[in-house]
This record gives C-alpha cells, sequence and structure tokens, in this order.
C-alpha cells in the first residue's frame, strides 16, 4: 500500500513540476477564467437578482473544463505507456484525479475573487459559500478525470 501511495506521490509530483514549468499555461487558464468573467461583466454590469450564483457556477464549469483538458492535452502517448509501465492504471488515475483537484479547486477560487471583485458579488456567509464551492469543485475535477 505505502509503494502504491508512493507511486501516487511520485507521479502528481511529476505533473506539478510540469504544470508550475510551464508556467504560461497556467496563466492562460487564469487569463481564461479572467476573461470569461469579464464577459459577464461587459454584458450584465449589474447582477440581476438571483444571477450571483449561476453565472458563477458557469464561469468555472467553462474555465474548469479547459484547465482539465490541457492536462490531459500535454501527455504524449510515449508518456503514457512509459507511465503504464512503472505504475498501475489505479495509481495514474489517482495521481491525475489529485492534481485536477488542486488546478480545479484554484481555478474555482480564482473565478470566485475575479467574480466578487467586479460584481461586489457577497454571498451571505463567504465560508460557507466557499466550503460549497470547494465542494463542488471536487464533483466537477471527479467528472473531468472520468471523462
Amino acid at each position: 500500500m505505502s509503494s502504491s501511495m508512493g507511486r501516487v506521490g511520485a507521479l502528481l509530483r511529476h505533473d506539478l513540476r510540469t504544470e508550475w514549468r510551464q508556467k504560461y499555461s497556467m496563466m492562460s487558464i487564469l487569463l481564461y477564467a479572467g476573461a470569461i468573467v469579464y464577459l459577464l461583466y461587459s454584458a450584465l454590469v449589474t447582477l440581476p437578482k438571483g444571477a450571483g450564483p449561476p453565472l458563477l457556477v458557469i464561469a468555472i464549469v467553462f474555465a474548469g473544463i479547459n484547465a482539465s483538458a490541457r492536462g490531459f492535452l500535454q501527455e504524449s502517448p510515449g508518456r503514457l505507456l512509459y507511465w503504464y509501465s512503472i505504475a498501475s492504471a489505479r495509481e495514474i488515475y489517482a495521481a491525475r484525479l489529485v492534481y485536477n483537484l488542486i488546478i480545479n479547486v484554484g481555478v474555482a477560487l480564482s473565478v470566485f475573487l475575479i467574480f466578487t471583485g467586479l460584481f461586489n458579488f457577497n454571498p451571505g456567509s463567504a465560508t460557507a459559500f466557499i466550503f460549497i464551492l470547494i465542494l463542488g469543485s471536487v464533483g466537477l475535477s471527479t467528472t473531468y478525470t472520468m471523462v
């Protein structure tokens, strides 16, 4: 079990290091998220009552799909063959799931901060809203990893 967790950790560290080395990739995801929120702001300078959470979810879903797709598009067939030779499919899936979870939570929190700044959005209980936002990101990252 510990060797399996070690391989999952090694794969996760590899993915995160690759993402860190290619800073343009993460910055382009944040730029995409900011552009989505800005387009919403340009279209609706003031939010209609009750429209904040659905628009926020739409922005998070679009930015999350873009972020998750980038992680899968960076892989070459040769690298995947190498990974399958050193780790099982479960270990690769677990590492990819945790990686997508980290990326999607970061994207969701970034979109929330941009959205709150532009629209002066006040969710009421910010801690409860952020907790629900993180739980939603866990569900979305699980779905993105499965697809």
